[in-house]
């Protein structure tokens, strides 16, 4: 997990703007060492000292954003997704036979 930033403030759009220590790439995953928040929806400002909004994947209630003031984020690691291979896969679909 890279170290994105801390929370700088809140939009009234209801994204999150953290100060980043690096850029993330952008629609990547982030969350606390705990749980997942959001995705990265934009990147602002200089690359020494970005400022990155995040689009939470759920409402914030004021409980959650007292937490989230105090926490660091971070950029997830990417979910690994498996992709079929052989017949599950759709490769091989077997086509229809003539008729004489």
């Amino acid at each position: 997990m890279k170290v994105l930033g801390r929370l700088s403030h809140f939009t009234k759009a209801g994204n999150l703007v953290l100060v980043g220590e690096q850029v993330p790439r952008l629609y990547s995953l982030v969350g606390t060492r705990d749980r997942k928040i959001g995705k990265v929806q934009d990147v602002i400002g200089p690359s020494s000292r970005p400022y990155i909004v995040v689009k939470p994947s759920a409402r914030l209630n004021e409980k959650d954003l007292a937490y989230l003031r105090k926490e660091t984020f971070y950029e997830l690691p990417r979910e690994e997704r498996r992709k079929p291979f052989g017949k599950a896969s759709g490769v091989h679909r077997e086509l229809p036979r003539m008729q004489k």
